[in-house]
């Protein structure tokens, strides 16, 4: 599998069987540009400016942005309901879906605008996970110390922040690091992460994973 970050909320994931993009932006909306994108299937978190430009993304895909169990070209993908925004922000009775995603032996969790840590029912229902997208800019979604504590309550392999300020991007979020200051360590950013097995992540200890944005 590899991963590749666009900016905010949006990647490619790219696997044996096919390619998903997770949740297109418009340029416009976040001031960060997305490169040509051409995919299977496109998942959409919410249908909120800067996450649902489904049109942008080439090669007639399936789009996934309701509630529901999904199999296409053999990638799995479940997408559940949640509420967004953070607890007292203006978007907190706004309502979307996460994803997980499994293909390739590696199991994915993208949180979407998720603006706190959920219930404990919602938690057993999500499982183990491999590699965690979470927000962490905060304003309308987690920061640094919400996307933490959800961190800790669903214990995954492997973290990719995700939704911080970025060189060009619009919105008032925090950037990246209050929150490594809270995972620890010192992960030096990469362009793209690609992992062919689960067996390749630490077995004691949650990696934090920061991807430089491709956009074009």
């Amino acid at each position: 599998m590899e991963i590749i970050w666009h900016g905010y909320s949006c990647f490619t994931l790219k696997t044996k069987r096919g390619t998903v993009v997770i949740d297109p932006y418009d340029s416009e909306v976040t001031g960060l540009k997305l490169p040509n994108l051409k995919a299977d299937v496109v998942l959409v978190s919410n249908n909120y400016e800067g996450h649902n430009n489904v049109k942008a993304v080439q090669g007639d895909p399936k789009i996934i942005d309701w509630p529901g169990e999904y199999d296409i070209r053999g990638i799995a993908v479940s997408s559940h309901p949640i509420p967004l925004g953070a607890a007292g922000g203006e978007a907190k009775n706004r309502k979307g879906q996460f994803f997980t995603i499994e293909d390739d032996g590696i199991r994915v969790c993208f949180m979407g605008d998720i603006g706190g840590v959920p219930d404990e029912a919602l938690i057993e229902s999500i499982g183990d996970i491999d590699i965690l997208m979470i927000p962490v800019g905060g304003n309308t979604v987690t920061d640094a110390k919400m996307a933490h504590r959800v961190i800790e309550e669903l214990e995954p392999r492997a973290v990719i922040p995700m939704h911080y300020a970025v060189p060009g991007s619009k919105g008032n979020l925090d950037g990246v690091e209050p929150f490594l200051k809270l995972v620890g360590g010192n992960p030096q950013p990469r362009d793209k992460f690609v992992i062919t097995g689960r067996s390749e992540l630490k077995e004691d200890a949650m990696e934090c994973i920061v991807l430089n944005p491709q956009t074009a």
